[in-house]
């Protein structure tokens, strides 16, 4: 079976969809926010690892062009 990764954040009254996923949530570098959990990272996971992927440092840095 398959597993599925949600692509959106919960808005309270459910699943607001923000689109593709960053390609290292599954599978993150050490310098990746979603590696570092901590209530200052949490924004940024929501806005880079679950939307903006494409804008972020981490990700620039890696020089990564894939999306779940």
């Amino acid at each position: 079976m398959k597993s599925t990764i949600m692509t959106g954040i919960a808005d309270g009254d459910g699943i607001m969809n923000r689109g593709p996923l960053c390609s290292y949530l599954t599978e993150p570098f050490p310098e990746c926010y979603c590696k570092q959990l901590s209530s200052a990272n949490i924004p940024k996971i929501i806005r880079f690892c679950a939307g903006d992927f494409k804008l972020c440092g981490v990700y620039l840095n890696h020089g990564a062009d894939n999306i779940l």
